[in-house]
């Protein structure tokens, strides 16, 4: 008898397969949320408690996708709840909606094959999601045709709503795509769901350290070759920068750090 997160094969699969029949009412039930938008009754009042709803969903089955190894899943609902926390939600708006559907789409997709999709096909499903750099660059007509192919894909990682915002604003400068994390130990998932060309890191996190996180991420071989920043509020003969791997690129926190940031991201 295996074990499965302290579970035996039998209760895990049978948890498993409740698991897909929820999640697909959970997304009908997601679908519906958006179609109220659609309503001439729908009026801004009502927008706020709907959007509540669509993200409480949204982070249920991120955290029931990882228990029962659908990581792809977990991984698309992040992306669509950063997504609405980065952009101007208006549920009234045709593009809008078609975007958030755009990410229940992928989810029922994957959760229909009742197995995780292998690597490859994961990180191609997860690169095709819609972002918010495009979309608010698409709001714009003048950037309707924007090519965002050298844009790289962005891991931001901070419990900090501002150092989060403004890391993020920097990225969305140069085009870059952005995704963003608030926990350590999610973040250690997402990099490996995800496969980001760069991973930037607030020193203070839950779960794991900001350093201790750099030092993970630089010893896992399935991503050795990606970008990885710190954003320091420590003095840099700080005893927890000593042993900071050498491919770890460290920004101070004070002084004018998004324009250091600036300046470093568009080396890479």
């Amino acid at each position: 008898m295996s074990v499965n997160n302290g579970l035996s094969d039998e209760t895990y699969n049978t948890l498993r397969a409740e698991f897909i029949d929820w999640i697909d009412t959970e997304l009908t039930a997601m679908e519906q949320c958006i179609d109220e938008g659609t309503s001439d009754t729908f009026v801004s009042s009502e927008q706020d408690s709907t959007t509540v709803r669509l993200m409480r969903m949204a982070h249920n089955i991120k955290g029931s996708g990882s228990a029962f190894g659908f990581s792809t899943v977990a991984t698309i609902s992040h992306r669509m709840e950063d997504f609405m926390s980065a952009t101007s939600i208006d549920l009234t708006d045709l593009q809008y909606r078609e975007t958030l559907l755009k990410f229940i789409d992928e989810m029922r997709r994957v959760s229909e094959l009742a197995s995780e999709p292998n690597e490859a096909e994961s990180l191609a499903i997860v690169r095709a999601l819609p972002n918010s750099t495009e979309y608010k660059l698409n709001q714009d007509s003048e950037n309707a045709d924007l090519n965002l192919a050298q844009g790289k894909e962005v891991l931001i990682v901070s419990p900090s709503k501002t150092i989060s915002a403004i890391t993020r604003k920097v990225c969305e400068s140069l085009k870059h795509r952005v995704t963003a994390s608030r926990n350590g130990t999610e973040a250690l998932a997402l990099a490996m769901n995800m496969k980001p060309d760069i991973i930037i890191v607030s020193t203070v996190l839950t779960g794991i350290s900001g350093p201790d996180l750099t030092r993970a991420l630089s010893n896992m071989h399935a991503i050795k070759d990606i970008k990885i920043i710190l954003i320091s509020n420590l003095e840099a003969n700080h005893p927890d920068l000593a042993d900071i791997p050498e491919k770890v690129d460290i920004i101070n926190q004070s002084g004018d750090f998004p324009m250091a940031l600036f300046r470093l991201l568009q080396q890479f």
